[in-house]
């Protein structure tokens, strides 16, 4: 599977002749969702640029391509790991243009310039925003995902688990509290608005809402709990649960690798509520700007961004009840059912949605830190057993422990 930066890479250098390598905003973001399989608004090409940096970590970022006008209107290809020479440019909101750094053949060297290094250091320790602290959240301690036993079969033996659509999850209800929240405040703020420029991009934003279930966003569950009575209950399958663990770093890098994000879910209503304006917040104040520059881009639904950046919080703002579960999970980006890893499965009353996630790391490893083999009066025996079948897998050096709880179901 190709990761964003080899998507953009290619789509530039699909465009590149066609375009005499002056190739429209518009045309690089078609061709990166055709190629990807990627949502409508989900890729901002102006992130892989050589010659602009934003506020995302600019060294988490491949660049194969150069923003060639000012306003974002074209795109020049040079490609991954090409030996560029130029500026890095950075434009605050609201402000001027200013280089803080540039590239020597294929080299990046931040600009130490007195009159700029008062910006390098505020791009260096730039305070995240609430949004991106939640997004930029690493596991410091493995993670365990419960399943059955058929789950341990399919995920051990193919190196992959099955991330379910957010629309045919068990619980419907999840991603309608976050969309409830949202329109909330968007509705509040359309009430006490009195610029009625403002209200119709907060009514854009509110109709924009109702066409993310159409989404083809995929989760999977993990939790910071090894050994939990609640898991066990509702995944443990009569005597037949398996949680297996990952280690947090594990995780994360194969995440990455994926393009798909590793989040801890949030359950203080106090801080999904502050999460959703900041949400708001961002939209609109981009929408603002787009219309002042008179910005028209057909790739975007209407409502700006909204419906791309709620996929990725809507999943793990949950009922403070279930808190207890300490859970993350993983969120991949909007996709084309075209995908070749999206397919669908048998459920009890229509077909399921859902994305094959690959659990391998660089070397083509699946890495497992423990197995813990849920409530079973055959304790011994499924342990031996679970050990041989990893064994079978040529899966060495792996912890495998009974579950502690008191509880039985047969």
């Amino acid at each position: 599977m190709n990761t964003i930066h080899e998507v953009v890479d290619k789509a530039g250098k699909t465009l590149k002749e066609k375009y005499n390598n002056c190739i429209p905003t518009s045309e690089i973001k078609k061709k990166i969702i055709e190629i990807g399989g990627y949502a409508k608004g989900s890729i901002l090409p102006s992130d892989y640029c050589y010659n602009r940096i934003n506020k995302a970590p600019y060294s988490c970022r491949k660049p194969s391509l150069e923003l060639i006008d000012n306003d974002g209107i074209y795109y020049k290809y040079w490609g991954l790991k090409a030996q560029y020479t130029g500026q890095i440019n950075w434009k605050p909101k609201n402000g001027e243009l200013k280089q803080v750094g540039e590239w020597k053949n294929g080299t990046q060297i931040l600009k130490e310039d007195p009159r700029n290094i008062k910006l390098i250091k505020g791009l260096k320790k730039m305070k995240p925003t609430l949004l991106e602290r939640i997004l930029s959240c690493r596991p410091d301690k493995p993670l365990y995902h419960y399943t059955t036993m058929d789950g341990l079969l399919g995920i051990v033996g193919d190196k992959e688990m099955r991330a379910t659509h957010t629309q045919y999850l068990s619980d419907h209800k999840e991603y309608s509290h976050a969309l409830s929240l949202v329109a909330d405040e968007i509705t509040k703020r359309k009430e006490s608005e009195s610029d009625d420029e403002i209200i119709v991009l907060l009514g854009d934003m509110l109709k924009g809402i109702n066409g993310i279930e159409s989404m083809n966003v995929c989760v999977c569950s993990f939790s910071e709990e090894r050994d939990s009575l609640s898991q066990w209950r509702a995944y443990g399958d009569s005597a037949a649960g398996f949680a297996i663990g990952f280690r947090g770093d594990f995780l994360y890098n194969v995440m990455q690798r994926n393009d798909c994000y590793l989040v801890p879910c949030v359950y203080d209503k106090p801080e999904q509520v502050d999460l959703i304006k900041a949400l708001v917040d961002k939209v609109l104040e981009e929408n603002i700007d787009r219309q002042k520059r008179g910005i028209k881009d057909a790739v975007l639904p209407s409502g700006g961004n909204l419906v791309a950046y709620l996929h990725r919080y809507a999943p793990i703002l949950k009922d403070s009840s279930f808190k207890e579960e300490r859970e993350w999970r993983v969120i991949t980006r909007p996709l084309m059912c075209s995908h070749e890893r999206f397919n669908f499965r048998p459920g009890n009353s229509m077909l399921i949605p859902f994305y094959r996630l690959p659990l391998v790391g660089e070397q083509g490893e699946m890495e497992i830190h423990e197995i813990v083999v849920g409530p079973t009066p055959h304790t011994m025996q499924s342990l031996n057993s679970v050990r041989s079948f990893l064994w079978s897998k040529k899966i060495k050096k792996v912890e495998i422990n009974n579950s502690k709880v008191p509880y039985r179901d047969w």
